[in-house]
């Protein structure tokens, strides 16, 4: 547990008057988070300097279980939250709470001079237009962002200029035209991470809404049997099966798309932007200027598909300092960038993207504004399973993706 010094009354008074939110003393603020966050944000910085704003509050950092870790439940339904606060959640992993009413709305922090961020008020309009996405659940926003993931082409520049393509690739023909050139013994033309239910969907998706579809119809439901949809469905699965030019076991592990990748096997690495970075940061792995982190064509006017990682405040915890330890420290500018410039994760605030390297980050910043996130279906695993079931078998040759589709659309159907 951290220690909290203990100031004196006459400065622990004058310093209270210096923030905008005060609180009683000698409170705590229970911060859950993933094992993978607490190596990958500042959190130790962002409480020792929430203790020091605030005199008189500890914040208390510690491992969840798992990520997006539902054990809790009981304990919340009983009025006891383990923890004032949990991260990584988005609204999809926030549902199965939501739909218990177990969590406190963040509806109160916008525009509210008591929840300040860099300076001013937190507003609904600060936030880069696609990462909003996930935020609500039934109408009320119960999962703030806090990072944010969107699809980006990862090219191997070296290896584009070895096999004498001058530009990256701007239409999807020039992808695929790459992706057969590309292709070596031992380097895939193209990978993307097709092992798992949710991964897979925003593989197809990514494409999807890059080429000028949607995600979900007018009904909200998976837009599977879309022209769109088919289209990307046929793109994709046919860099396996007709330009054989993919990494043909990319199905086959969990992971291993992006292994390979990393390894100097993937010439086109389709997926997470920071994944991608990953063989920049924080040393290059294949050289300075080896690495492009592109936008998948159309997605800078038509956007791509998102990820948010969120924060969820159990609502009989310490709602008011869990919220504002989120708004002022883990939305600010600082906190933000840090990840940013050592893990790749975008900042989800708008101004949070001011003084970043303008490439990558703006084109990515544009793709996020006009992106589409996954659906927030309290059955949303269940049916991403699905989907990855029948994309394998197309995946494989075995049906058409248009039957994987279909196939996908009517198994679904009865779940929403």
């Amino acid at each position: 547990m951290r220690v909290q010094f203990k100031w004196t009354t006459m400065l622990a008074l004058f310093l209270s008057t210096a923030f905008s939110a005060s609180f009683a003393q000698d409170q705590e603020v229970r911060v859950g988070v993933a094992s993978w966050m607490l190596e990958k944000f500042p959190m130790e910085e962002a409480a020792t300097k929430f203790e020091q704003n605030h005199p008189g509050v500890e914040v208390v950092l510690e491992e969840l279980a798992s990520e997006f870790d539902t054990s809790i439940i009981p304990a919340l339904r009983a009025g006891n939250p383990p923890f004032d606060l949990l991260m990584p959640y988005s609204g999809g992993e926030a549902a199965p709470f939501a739909e218990l009413d177990l969590l406190a709305p963040w509806d109160n922090v916008f525009d509210n001079p008591d929840f300040q961020v860099n300076g001013h008020e937190l507003s609904r309009s600060d936030f880069v237009g696609g990462f909003f996405q996930q935020a609500e659940v039934n109408g009320d926003v119960v999962s703030l962002p806090i990072f944010g993931e969107v699809m980006a082409l990862t090219v191997r520049k070296d290896l584009l200029n070895e096999a004498g393509i001058s530009d990256v690739p701007d239409t999807w023909s020039e992808v695929a035209d790459a992706c057969v050139k590309l292709d070596e013994p031992f380097v895939a033309g193209f990978s993307t991470e097709v092992s798992r239910g949710y991964e897979t969907s925003t593989a197809l998706f990514g494409i999807v809404k890059a080429m000028g579809g949607s995600v979900v119809n007018d009904e909200g439901h998976f837009n599977f049997l879309a022209p769109e949809t088919v289209e990307a469905m046929n793109f994709l699965v046919g860099l396996n099966t007709e330009q054989e030019c993919a990494q043909s076991n990319a199905a086959d592990q969990w992971d291993a798309s992006r292994t390979a990748y990393l390894g100097g096997h993937v010439a086109l690495f389709y997926n997470w932007a920071a994944w991608g970075m990953q063989a920049l940061l924080p040393e290059p792995i294949f050289g300075e200027d080896a690495i492009v982190i592109a936008p998948p064509p159309g997605a800078i006017e038509n956007g791509s598909v998102v990820y948010i990682g969120g924060v969820i405040v159990p609502k009989d915890g310490n709602v008011e300092l869990a919220q504002q330890f989120v708004v002022e420290m883990v939305e600010s500018l600082w906190f933000q960038q840090w990840s940013a410039t050592r893990y790749g994760k975008s900042p989800v605030l708008a101004e949070n993207y001011e003084g970043l390297p303008e490439s990558p980050w703006e084109q990515l910043r544009k793709m996020s504004n006009n992106a589409a996130a996954m659906p927030t279906y309290l059955n949303f695993n269940e049916m991403s399973n699905i989907f990855e079931k029948h994309f394998k078998r197309a995946w494989n040759g075995e049906v058409t993706p248009e039957q994987a589709l279909k196939a996908t659309a009517k198994e679904i159907a009865p779940l929403y």
